[in-house]
């Protein structure tokens, strides 16, 4: 398992059934760790606090409780400036099979933060 190596990027990071933007606000709805085949989706969202510039891509890839790679969540571009926070989210859907999960989402190729959820029937 690749270490943390940007999470001094990241101000905060969890999972929750949705995010909600309203004008400038963008906050996460219904966080939690736990869900079930019946939501229709997990929000994986990170809030930034950037410690230095960075400007590339950022994406979360999804792994199994055997480390297995799943998927990749879609790439998105980014730019970050020291003192701006700024909220990322990806949408996926829920896994099928009871377990625990793991999200890793990344600055271009290096980890910043690291999350797990489960699943549970």
């Amino acid at each position: 398992m690749p270490r943390i190596t940007e999470g001094t990027q990241v101000l905060s990071g969890g999972f929750s059934v949705s995010v909600q933007h309203a004008g400038a606000r963008t906050q996460p709805v219904d966080q939690r760790v736990e869900f079930s085949p019946r939501d229709q989706s997990i929000t994986t969202f990170i809030t930034w606090d950037p410690k230095k510039k960075f400007k590339g891509t950022t994406t979360a890839r999804i792994f199994d409780d055997e480390n297995r790679l799943l998927g990749e969540l879609k790439p998105m571009k980014l730019s970050l400036r020291r003192g701006d926070l700024i909220l990322t989210s990806w949408q996926m859907g829920v896994p099928r099979r009871s377990g625990v999960y793991r999200v890793d989402v990344l600055l271009a190729t290096d980890v910043a933060w690291r999350g797990y959820f489960r699943v549970t029937d």
